[in-house]
């Protein structure tokens, strides 16, 4: 039996995320059924101060109330205001014990925590949040729905027990077990207050031990990936019928996988849309992706951080290299170079990606006879115990270095020092190329990304037919491709 936990029953955060934007003219205070329908995109644009670590830039934000079908044109921006996000951590509604860990492990909010905070605040209000790789996006996500149940506008459950509040589903194992970590240290920070037990569910490892801490610990913050999630709902062994806070993470990438069918199904089995309150956070929100949003959201609004015309974009902190070269020998000579000019053993920050595992184990073994031996690699097949080691032990702590990796490895892995990502060979999408390079210059860092680009390649795929892309990549961040690039477009 469910049994709601008595807090003093705070009042609900009242503040207007776009009042306080500046924008008075729409009645969004109340009821959701009492606000206006809204068959179009209202653009707020606006100059805000963001911080990355010490580093502070001009960040252009889009607000977008309501779904605009994709077979419109969007209209003329209705109005043009200055929005006024968070300065710092402290707001109505928060915890203060979260704002006191906030505070004493970063310097201001991120850009996507600063807009999206007020407006996922608000329990009725869904939200589409875009923003570049590293940009803190899990926190903006994370800390107001603790807030919200400290403070009593979420119902809390007396634990243990194995229907989750909070569910958030990622496409890999390394995502998930990143934002399961956030959120564990975010509950220990409250651990004086109130109990949020975190469980991490991922494939690759026994189902037993799975469910022995879901029945010792019981759960409130599910993180999942979708497979193994459908295994343990299936079996019983979790209830996803109180989901009061759905949050998907990469939901371009999990689409790439094959996992919305299992996605939808898992969706069909929690509250409605309205009933609970859903997020959807990605680095990119293709088309495909924005049709999802319309399914499984209710009239949210979207948050892009950056320039809503720029599309797919990368990191402007990350610098690009690219080198068109003609065959896989010349790749061979130029990576040798690299190594010679960057490589330090003591640095943990080298990541090389290859197209498959395949190719990441003949460059393992290609740069270990070549006197580099602590060279590791990443690929699917590894068990995960394996990868966990990987990462966690090896990499993290300079054991291995460089890391060779597939694209297993280009999402989700919050590694702030990573200082040089060289793509050995191009991927086989432009966004792929994009989580790739943005496993560098994460946290307010700098990065450096190298790229061998191949036009004549005679392997997997077609990589002249990725240089237009690459080109409006790279233009996008006002540098200047070489011309051997822009030739083969």
């Amino acid at each position: 039996m469910l049994m709601r936990t008595q807090y003093d029953q705070c009042p609900g955060p009242q503040n207007d995320a776009f009042a306080s934007a500046g924008v008075r003219s729409l009645p969004l205070r109340g009821p959701r059924s009492k606000w206006p329908t809204v068959r179009y995109s209202m653009y707020l644009c606006s100059s805000i101060a963001g911080s990355l670590g010490d580093r502070s830039l001009d960040v252009p934000v889009i607000l977008k109330l309501g779904c605009l079908p994709l077979s419109q044109p969007p209209p003329a921006p209705l109005e043009e205001v200055d929005t006024l996000p968070l300065e710092g951590f402290k707001m109505k509604g928060f915890a203060k014990t979260l704002v006191k860990h906030c505070e004493g492990k970063f310097s201001k909010p991120t850009p996507i925590q600063a807009v999206c905070w007020p407006i996922a605040m608000q329990r009725t209000t869904d939200l589409c949040g875009v923003a570049k790789t590293g940009s803190g996006k899990t926190l903006a996500f994370v800390v107001p729905y603790l807030s919200m149940s400290r403070r009593g506008v979420l119902e809390v459950y007396e634990q243990p027990c194995a229907t989750p509040r909070f569910v958030a589903m990622g496409p890999t194992r390394e995502l998930v077990m990143q934002i399961a970590q956030v959120c564990k240290d975010l509950s220990a920070a409250m651990a004086d207050e109130v109990s949020f037990p975190v469980q991490c569910i991922y494939g690759g490892v026994p189902k037993r031990d799975q469910r022995q801490a879901l029945e010792q610990e019981g759960v409130d913050l599910l993180v999942a990936t979708p497979g193994r999630l459908q295994d343990l709902v299936e079996e019983s062994s979790i209830d996803l019928g109180y989901v009061q806070y759905l949050v998907l993470d990469e939901a371009d990438k999990m689409l790439d996988l094959g996992f919305i069918d299992v996605v939808k199904s898992l969706i069909s089995k929690m509250p409605k849309a309205g009933e609970r309150q859903t997020v959807m956070f990605s680095a990119t929100w293709p088309p495909n992706v924005h049709c999802l949003s319309e399914q499984f959201l209710d009239k949210p609004v979207h948050v892009i951080v950056g320039s809503g015309d720029e599309g797919l974009a990368a990191n402007k902190a990350i610098r690009q290299e690219v080198e068109v070269v003609q065959h896989d020998k010349e790749k061979q000579t130029r990576l040798l170079h690299h190594l010679k000019k960057h490589y330090a053993p003591d640095k943990k920050g080298w990541r090389i990606f290859g197209l498959y595992k395949k190719e990441c184990a003949w460059l393992e073994t290609f740069l270990y006879e070549k006197g580099y031996t602590k060279v590791g690699q990443l690929s699917g097949d590894l068990t995960q115990e394996k990868r966990t080691k990987t990462i966690e032990e090896d990499f993290k702590a300079t054991r291995v270095t460089p890391l060779i990796a597939t694209d297993v490895a280009s999402r989700g892995l919050d590694i702030n020092d990573v200082e040089l990502v060289l793509n050995y060979t191009f991927p086989l999408t432009i966004e792929d190329y994009v989580h790739r390079i943005g496993r560098t210059g994460r946290a307010g860092k700098k990065g450096l990304a190298v790229c061998f680009f191949c036009p004549d390649s005679k392997g997997a795929q077609d990589e002249k037919a990725h240089a237009g892309d690459l080109v409006k990549i790279i233009k996008d961040l006002f540098l200047t491709p070489v011309s051997s690039l822009q030739m083969t477009c």
